[in-house]
């Protein structure tokens, strides 16, 4: 009697196993939270959201999101570093405009070597001198005189600062001697040496 009970309460389990196995099959989508989605707008404007559809002329569309596809990343260029820049190279300091050359000196000497000068005329100095001191006898020449001219070379644009710098040494050396009425002379000349020595000598 235990036996048959149990086989018949079984048999019973098995049929209702098999009724709910059925019911699962059978039962409709929207009970698996697959329900479509209506977007609705009532008389008042309000949206709402829900599984029914909507009343005639409250339906809206539900807006779609593209999916913009990934633009394949090529490990190779993600990972590559910038090509070095080459280093540009540094200005090159402009060039200094070239000084005018100081006005032409000529360094002297005269005739018979007893005086050394510098002048800035181009035409050497003329001395008459009696023609017998030239020709060492004092008995000859007859009174008769000659045109001598001192021995004068143009001063290269070296030499031409370096007497400048020199001259103004000198005016310095005077003024700091000199009376006060020779001052505003000196002080001219000194003036005019330095602008010399500016324009043409860098100072």
């Amino acid at each position: 009697m235990p036996y048959r009970s149990a086989r018949s309460l079984l048999v019973v389990l098995y049929a209702t196993l098999l009724v709910a196995a059925l019911l699962l099959l059978l039962w409709p989508d929207s009970a698996h939270g697959d329900t479509a989605i209506h977007k609705c707008r009532d008389a008042a404007g309000t949206i709402h959201y829900q599984d029914e559809p909507c009343a005639p002329g409250t339906g809206m569309r539900t807006p779609v999101i593209a999916t913009v596809p990934a633009t394949p990343v090529d490990s190779a260029d993600f990972f590559a570093l910038p090509a070095p820049t080459a280093p540009r190279p540094p200005p090159e300091p402009s060039a200094a405009p070239p000084r005018e050359a100081p006005p032409p000196l000529f360094r002297c000497e005269r005739y018979d070597g007893a005086e050394r000068y510098v002048t800035s005329d181009p035409v050497p100095r003329r001395t008459h001198v009696p023609l017998w001191t030239m020709l060492g006898d004092a008995g000859s020449g007859g009174g008769q005189y000659t045109i001598v001219e001192d021995r004068c070379t143009p001063m290269s644009p070296r030499e031409q600062c370096a007497h400048w710098r020199e001259r103004r040494g000198e005016i310095s050396t005077r003024r700091r001697q000199a009376f006060k009425a020779e001052l505003a002379t000196l002080d001219v000349e000194l003036a005019e040496v330095r602008g010399t020595l500016a324009a043409h000598c860098g100072g």
